[in-house]
């Protein structure tokens, strides 16, 4: 009798160590799939995209800001009123500026990132100059997108300038978000 209990228990025994043995196979199956997702689980969503109507009544070299038409702002690290995007994180950034005009006069705008510390005039520094873009007078619209390596806490701002004295309307989209 102690025998077939022994057998019973015994084979109980084995059929767990079998079912533990499956686990343990689907667990193995399992681990590479989760060391890739692991790796290729995106960071969060950080990016802008904003619309600005504007006129320019003086000849002056001055940031865009006030932007009117927020397309989408994932993470709120661009800011409106100012025009500056900050970078919250280290990483390859993809910027995009487009600007349609309805006067017959040159444009010239650049996308800086700053700060910048080796100039003292960021709007006049090449150094931290991260895209030109000039519209001339024959021209009704013009665009440039540049990847730009950035990073944690510095800023992208849109810089104009006008040639002259004269009343300007124009159309910018303002756009950038990380890739990396």
């Amino acid at each position: 009798k102690l025998r077939d209990i022994f057998n019973t228990n015994l084979d109980k025994r084995e059929k767990n160590l079998e079912k533990m043995n499956n686990v343990c196979n689907q667990m193995e199956s399992i681990l590479p799939k989760i060391a890739q997702l692991e790796t290729e689980k995106p960071g969060p969503t950080i990016g802008f995209s904003a619309h600005l109507y504007n006129m320019l009544f003086v000849n002056t070299t001055t940031a865009l800001n006030n932007f009117t038409n927020i397309i989408c702002n994932n993470g709120n690290h661009f800011n409106p009123a100012t025009g500056e995007f900050t970078a919250p994180m280290d990483g390859l950034y993809a910027t995009y500026i487009s600007i349609q005009r309805q006067a017959t006069k040159d444009l010239y705008f650049v996308i800086k990132k700053q700060p910048c510390m080796s100039c003292i005039h960021p709007n006049q520094c090449d150094e931290c100059t991260v895209a030109k873009l000039f519209k001339s007078k024959e021209e009704s619209s013009c665009c440039t997108f540049v990847i730009v390596n950035m990073n944690a806490g510095e800023k992208l701002t849109v810089i104009y300038k006008t040639y002259d004295a004269a009343l300007y309307f124009f159309d910018v989209m303002f756009v950038c978000f990380k890739i990396s």
